[in-house]
């Protein structure tokens, strides 16, 4: 599996000695383009193209609650690259 990052974001100013934190990733998935030229469903296309991803939950008042660690209990679901 491939992905192309085109960006990010987050707080700070990012380099080198520098105190800052990525919130998420830009990326392109390559076989978002293959699929959709397959006739492939939504649900097997991949991430997308100029997606904004991020590793971890998303507040989601539709969710169950669940326990998340330093946290305590919320609605929340796993973000899509979390799965």
């Amino acid at each position: 599996m491939a992905i192309a990052v085109t960006g990010f974001t987050g707080n700070g100013v990012a380099g080198r000695n520098n105190n800052y934190t990525i919130s998420g990733f830009y990326v392109n998935d390559p076989w978002t383009g293959y699929a959709i030229s397959q006739g492939l469903p939504a649900a097997q296309r991949g991430l997308g193209e100029h997606t904004w991803i991020r590793y971890g939950w998303k507040n989601d008042v539709t969710a169950p609650l669940v326990n998340l660690p330093g946290i305590g209990l919320v609605h929340a679901a796993p973000s899509r690259w979390f799965k």
